[in-house]
């Protein structure tokens, strides 16, 4: 294996996981009573429940309000001059303290651009490539030679400190939005993937990082700093074979020395939506994927008090039930 990878032994052990995408209810003003009352012991049941061996839940997504304390992403975004993007509680930390008993390990979620949705935070954060950012838009990629280098020194900043307060409490990140990875991250100098992913390990070195580059059939890696794909397929269930040099070749544990994952929803997007799949499509897909040695996460949809949604407990119960019986 590439010596810049992490030892993933425990996460192709685990097969299966669950993914979470939480956000504010009732904006910046309400965040903290929210997080205060978000009950960790009962999603860490449930989730023990369901048998899975990992958990993923969003730090932030494109709101820009962090569930955790970050003294360096006030201090950029000159706090307390304007009001803190960041809870005084540590949820991450709390999370992952519930689940320790269960034996489940704790990962998270973070973009690798700013916030979309704070304009503010970009202007600071000296984000180039745009304040409509969102899903899909184009026209907002760096212009050339125009590359986000204050912007990067800065996120990565921000995300060593929060490495170094979680330490080996979590154990993976998924970095969503590396969407133009030739303009921003490919380069021999400083900062670029293996700069951030430096950053993401600040804490704990042997924490596994993967950088989404955008819905990918097939899936790619998208660096040699990556110890999983983040295999983010959405509407459209690949049957995971893959190409190489123009020719298909079978899904293995290993494409190019990065542990094959994928993530995918049980909704009908990402977040609280009716269940898409019956359980036995859900269960015998899972078999299927971690039958050739692959991963496979479940976005599931979660409430305001920490709970996940009620019919995507019940179809993560069953899976979990036959991967059980299945050994």
């Amino acid at each position: 294996m590439d010596e810049s990878k992490m030892d993933s032994d425990w996460f192709h052990s685990a097969k299966w996981g669950v993914f979470c995408h939480y956000g504010p209810q009732n904006g910046i003003e309400k965040w903290n009573e929210q997080i205060d009352a978000f009950d960790v012991e009962g999603l860490a049941e449930e989730l023990a429940s369901t048998g899975a061996g990992y958990f993923f839940i969003t730090i932030t997504h494109g709101h820009g309000l962090m569930c955790a304390p970050n003294e360096t992403y006030d201090r950029i975004l000159e706090v307390p001059k304007v009001q803190s993007r960041c809870t005084k509680r540590d949820l991450i930390g709390d999370i992952a303290d519930a689940l320790e008993p269960h034996g489940i390990r704790m990962m998270v979620y973070l973009p690798s651009g700013a916030p979309f949705g704070d304009h503010y935070a970009i202007k600071k954060m000296r984000w180039l490539c745009g304040f409509n950012l969102g899903w899909g838009v184009e026209g907002n990629a760096p212009r050339k030679g125009r590359r986000p280098v204050e912007f990067m020194r800065h996120w990565e900043a921000v995300i060593a400190d929060f490495s170094k307060r979680w330490g080996k409490k979590v154990h993976g990140w998924w970095m969503d939005g590396a969407w133009w990875p030739e303009e921003i991250y490919r380069h021999a100098d400083e900062p670029n993937f293996k700069s951030l992913a430096a950053a993401i390990k600040a804490g704990n070195p042997e924490s596994l990082c993967a950088f989404n580059g955008g819905l990918e059939t097939p899936i790619q890696v998208q660096s040699e700093y990556e110890d999983y794909t983040a295999g983010e397929i959405g509407h459209n269930l690949p049957l995971g074979l893959r190409m190489a040099n123009g020719a298909l070749r079978p899904m293995t544990r290993f494409m190019d020395g990065t542990q094959y994952h994928l993530l995918s929803h049980l909704g009908s997007h990402w977040g609280n939506n009716p269940a898409r799949f019956p359980d036995e499509l859900v269960t015998g897909y899972t078999k299927y994927v971690t039958s050739h040695d692959g991963v496979i996460t479940w976005d599931a949809g979660i409430e305001e008090n920490g709970h996940l949604q009620a019919d995507h407990l019940a179809q993560l119960q069953v899976l979990g039930k036959a991967m059980k019986e299945q050994g």
